[in-house]
């Protein structure tokens, strides 16, 4: 007979030495998140500061720029919800009012229709969020990985005439 109505639990002891051994540790996860985070601020300071400074010195169109700062400000912070990407109508409605155009704004549109649509279709099996439910949807890598290739198109294009003229400018002095 299987008794459905009352859950089984393994004895108390064999909980108790696991609370004894976190409690010893300091440190509920396997990770210890001071030199964690500390090492995660550094990288993102060293991903942000040249992104900085493209969008100050190279990046002329306002849309692109706002883009490439909401993308670092929603990508780049350790924890980031879904619901902060309402910081996307910003670029997108300086994008649609744009009179700059180049040959990926279709691509571009595309990219900001489908950051805008909901994506809590499936869930990411095994993965649970900081309330213990598996409650992480497929839209937190989808997400990701939009803000990541239209970050890097947007670089792409405004760093590739200058990079071009700087290769032909090295060229000709080589030969020269």
């Amino acid at each position: 007979m299987i008794n459905v109505t009352k859950s089984y639990l393994p004895p108390l002891e064999d909980y108790v030495k696991y609370l004894e051994r976190l409690w010893a540790s300091g440190r509920l996860t396997g990770i210890n998140m001071t030199s964690f985070l500390s090492s995660y601020v550094i990288f993102a300071g060293l991903i942000f500061i040249p992104l900085a400074a493209y969008v100050v010195f190279i990046e002329k169109i306002m849309w692109k720029r706002v883009a490439l700062l909401v993308f670092s400000m929603l990508l780049l912070p350790q924890l980031s919800g879904d619901y902060k990407l309402i910081h996307i109508y910003l670029p997108m409605f300086l994008f649609i009012l744009s009179i700059d155009s180049s040959r990926l704004d279709i691509l571009y549109l595309g990219m900001f229709g489908l950051l805008m649509i909901p994506k809590d279709y499936a869930y990411l099996p095994n993965v649970y969020s900081e309330a213990l439910n598996p409650d992480i949807s497929i839209s937190v890598m989808i997400n990701i990985l939009l803000m990541l290739l239209m970050a890097t198109l947007i670089l792409y294009e405004g760093l590739k005439a200058p990079l071009h003229a700087w290769f032909e400018h090295a060229s000709a002095q080589s030969t020269a």
